[in-house]
């Protein structure tokens, strides 16, 4: 393949919503004459690279693009009619008494799920994405919406597999609903012939499964970013499915795990008006471009926008911090020292990686280059493997030491050898472990027993138990091993900070020095600071802690 000569990109006015009274104003690609053209429209006397200002001056702006031929990148015009009819939208008296079910629930709910309740309710007439922080009590609130729309026809609840019974236990127990009108299917064969059908995302986009070839009123998705990719099959499965329903409600503590191109399939189901084409989505909300390795879609662009779309359009979210008196969170971050005859591999797999980052940029073939990119990320697993064999001795030490305080805590790990080697440390002690191997009778057994207090030390995986789960008997969570995705860390740690805590609870962050956990956590940081922004408009919490150092004896003398 002849290398491709990159286009020269236009000079451009772009222009975002920030709130229903101003617009931030951006000019790209600008030299200097231009740059003072834009601000002399403007009627700035100071000049600056983005302008936030009224509506009413960004007015001129298309008109100074056309006659300069400059590319214009303006609000949506959807967004702009969208703006002025919901300017004065507000929730009526809400009446519930022609619906029993619906009515015994209603009266049991928190202040905070009876005002979600009746936005998505009357707001969003029954199609929303419930974003509610994590333990502010979704599942409560999902059931409520399910029990008003109920006799519309069947609901089909979608969630992880390890959530099918809890959801089954929600609607009886919870809902009043009689077991019998109550199904969680097991088999892809198993017809969902019962009012409500709970089935499992990786069962969804098999070939045989019955649920694709039923008509549903109602579609539920709990922990909906397992959504997030619109390539993936169970999204497609989703999709068709989501088509046919009247109402749809995705339920998630964390809409965009990693970066804002993760809510497009969300949105693309649940109002498609706003959200028809991914790489339209892509370009003004991701900063989407093409580059040699393809379309480029991991960035992210108007941010406040887009926190206006979802929270106007889409979504319902409310924070622990502004509905509950929680007790403070904190974070600790722990440097465990490593011994260097472990560091070997791992310095060898950091030189390597910067040789392929150096060979990729001058490599012009496609096909050579995929393949390079290819061994860098099977590179960067390895070193994220031993990452976890060299820090396991000092994980060991420090969570030994944490069980001599006799107090209950929660560990989560990522590999299963990770989880092993802590097992090995709590021989003797009374301890519950949930790994990707646990069934679900298992898990909800293990929860009770450590929410009894019969169990001080809970071993988690990170992926398998870090949703869908309530530990408020415990106060503190020790992550061993860290993962890339800053939504994954913060479930977890919300197992313990929900409702019904009454302890401050302490977060512990166990890095290996000289490891790969150096470039995971930096990489949390800047991700969990980006999606603060676009989802809440917050920049008052990060990863990161008071930081300490773990030294052993042995280390210090070699």
């Amino acid at each position: 393949m002849s290398w491709r000569k990159r286009r020269k990109l236009p000079t451009t006015i772009q222009v975002h919503m920030l709130d229903d009274d101003r617009v931030e104003v951006f000019g790209r690609r600008m030299n200097m004459a231009q740059k003072i053209l834009l601000q002399n429209t403007l009627q700035q006397t100071k000049r600056k690279q983005k302008y936030k200002i009224p509506n009413a001056l960004a007015l001129p702006l298309q008109k100074l693009a056309m006659d300069n031929k400059w590319e214009y990148e303006g609000i949506p015009v959807l967004l702009l009619q969208l703006k002025d009819q919901l300017r004065t939208r507000k929730l009526d008296p809400f009446h519930t008494d022609d619906k029993p079910h619906f009515t015994k629930l209603w009266k049991e709910l928190h202040t905070h799920q009876q005002d979600g309740v009746a936005q998505i309710i009357q707001y969003y007439k029954g199609i929303a994405l419930l974003a509610d922080d994590m333990g502010l009590g979704k599942t409560h609130q999902g059931v409520a919406i399910a029990l008003y729309y109920m006799m519309e026809g069947r609901v089909l609840v979608v969630c992880p597999s390890y959530l099918r019974f809890h959801w089954e236990n929600a609607l009886t127990e919870i809902g009043g609903i009689p077991p019998k009108d109550v199904l969680v299917i097991k088999k892809t064969e198993e017809k969902p012939i019962c009012r409500f059908n709970i089935i499992s995302y990786d069962m969804l986009p098999r070939d045989k499964c019955e649920v694709n070839k039923t008509k549903f009123s109602m579609l539920i998705c709990d922990e909906s970013h397992y959504v997030k990719n619109r390539k993936a099959k169970r999204t497609k499965a989703m999709m068709h499915i989501a088509k046919q329903c009247k109402r749809i409600l995705f339920m998630t503590g964390t809409p965009a795990l990693n970066r804002p191109i993760e809510l497009f399939s969300q949105m693309h189901m649940i109002r498609p008006v706003f959200a028809k084409y991914s790489t339209h989505f892509a370009k003004r909300y991701c900063d989407g471009k093409m580059t040699d390795y393809g379309y480029d879609d991991r960035g992210h662009s108007c941010d406040e926008e887009l926190n206006w779309l979802l929270k106007k359009v889409y979504m319902v979210r409310r924070l622990k911090r502004d509905v509950l008196n929680l007790p403070k969170k904190t974070r600790h971050t722990v440097i465990l020292e490593i011994n260097e005859g472990l560091l070997t591999d791992i310095r060898d797999g950091f030189a390597k990686w910067k040789k392929m980052n150096r060979e990729l940029m001058f490599i012009q073939d496609t096909a050579i280059k995929n393949k390079k990119n290819h061994e860098r990320k099977a590179l960067v697993s390895e070193l994220f493997r031993m990452t976890a064999l060299a820090k396991v001795e000092a994980m060991q030490r420090w969570v030994k030491d944490l069980i001599e305080q006799d107090k209950p805590f929660l560990f989560f790990g990522y590999h299963m050898n990770t989880l092993d080697m802590m097992e090995d440390a709590c021989r003797g002690k009374s301890y519950i472990r949930i790994d990707g191997s646990t069934s679900s009778e298992k898990r909800q057994q293990s929860v009770l027993k450590f929410q009894r207090g019969d169990a001080k030390i809970a071993l988690l995986s990170i992926m398998a138990a870090g949703t869908g789960i309530t530990m408020t008997a415990a106060s503190i969570v020790v992550f061993g091993e860290l993962f890339w995705v800053p939504g994954v860390m913060i479930q977890a740690e919300d197992r313990v900070h929900r409702l019904s805590q009454k302890h401050p609870v302490d977060i512990y962050h166990l890095l290996g020095k000289d490891t790969l956990d150096d470039h995971i956590f930096k990489n949390l940081i800047s991700k969990l600071k980006t999606l603060d922004a676009l989802v809440d408009k917050r920049e008052d919490r990060t990863l990161e802690g008071e930081t300490t150092t773990e030294f052993e004896e042995s280390v210090i003398e070699i």
